[in-house]
């Protein structure tokens, strides 16, 4: 039996609701068939308009290390791999240091900056990937691990949106 080189891995994604004003995080971790094993997920944080003023553009890439790193933390099944589906939560894997992340993109983004990360189009079904660039060598071990890989790359993000729904429209 091929035994494989991953267990889990996560994906961590910020839902936007309200144009911005409510922020939603959530954590899904799949085994490598795409198999849920945890979720988490953050109360909706509401944004009043002299936060969005302060943090200015700076606002999603706070609130992906405000939201982000405790979600993280907290893991039981805490994966060494995590894609994101924004270039903003890049930023994590400086502190979490034996953490790979990447973010995924559906086709290839228009990116204006571009300089500081590395880009790799070449994936299977067409999917791009993004590191920042000191962190190139991640890509080669992204490469190693995709054979193993037998779902869809992108479509966990679209669980962890329909479960926030979910959950924001369950009454208690």
């Amino acid at each position: 039996m091929n035994q494989s080189k991953i267990d889990h891995l996560g994906y961590l994604t910020l839902i936007k609701e309200n144009d911005g004003s409510s922020l939603t995080a959530g954590v899904l971790i799949v085994d490598s068939l795409g198999f849920p094993k945890e979720f988490r997920l953050t109360l909706p944080v509401e944004i009043d308009g002299m936060q969005k003023a302060l943090y200015g553009e700076t606002l999603e890439s706070a609130a992906g290390k405000i939201f982000g790193l405790p979600l993280i933390r907290e893991l039981k099944n805490r994966p060494s791999i995590f894609f994101v589906d924004d270039l903003k939560w890049l930023s994590l894997r400086t502190l979490l240091e034996d953490t790979f992340i990447f973010c995924l993109f559906p086709e290839k983004p228009k990116i204006t900056s571009i300089q500081s990360l590395e880009v790799n189009e070449n994936l299977k079904n067409g999917i791009v990937v993004a590191v920042g660039k000191r962190f190139k060598e991640d890509l080669n071990y992204l490469e190693t691990i995709l054979p193993e890989l037998e779902f869809d790359l992108m479509e966990p993000f679209s669980r962890i949106r329909k479960a926030v729904e979910l959950y924001r429209n369950t009454k208690f």
